[in-house]
């Protein structure tokens, strides 16, 4: 399930970035938004965060919420 799910997300970030020229400031932040889900769904679910202490999935969703938030800080300036 999981691994169609980020085919699917890898394929239409994909289709957005290319078939739409990529140019426009929506589309590099729907494609950021996607890479973060897919960072998310990959940490939860093949690294298995999902069934560790609560400190370490505290832990990571607090990483990937500070890199999430540098990222489109940083895409936006």
């Amino acid at each position: 399930m999981t691994l169609g799910v980020l085919c699917s997300i890898t394929v239409l970030s994909w289709w957005l970035g290319h078939e739409t020229g990529g140019h426009s400031t929506a589309i590099g932040l729907a494609v950021l938004a996607m890479a973060f889900v897919k960072v998310w769904l990959i940490l939860r679910d093949f690294m298995e965060v999902r069934s560790a202490p609560r400190w370490l999935t505290l832990v990571t969703g607090g990483w990937l919420i500070i890199v999430a938030a540098t990222s489109v800080t940083l895409f936006l300036n």
